[in-house]
């Protein structure tokens, strides 16, 4: 983090993880899992909202996984079709 006393910010920087609409914090990002790697499909501001999206990704047949952007680390299970 930037930990400097003037206002200027980076790009590393774990504060710019906002919305941009309005820029509120998104603490919750719903990611689909390849063999490429993660891909993030959308961010939400309470972990419901991003579970029951993450219900509706895998609906589509994408393996999602609830993550926590703050705390930088995966929340519950992947969700798979028909789970």
């Amino acid at each position: 983090m930037n930990y400097s006393k003037d206002k200027e910010t980076t790009m590393t920087d774990k504060p710019d993880l906002y919305l941009a609409v309005d820029n509120t914090w998104a603490r919750y990002e719903v990611r689909s899992i390849n063999a490429h790697g993660q891909t993030i499909l959308s961010c939400h501001m309470t972990l419901d909202e991003a579970q029951e999206h993450a219900k509706v990704h895998a609906a589509s047949g994408s393996v999602v996984v609830v993550y926590d952007a703050e705390l930088e680390e995966p929340i519950g299970g992947v969700h798979r079709r028909g789970e």
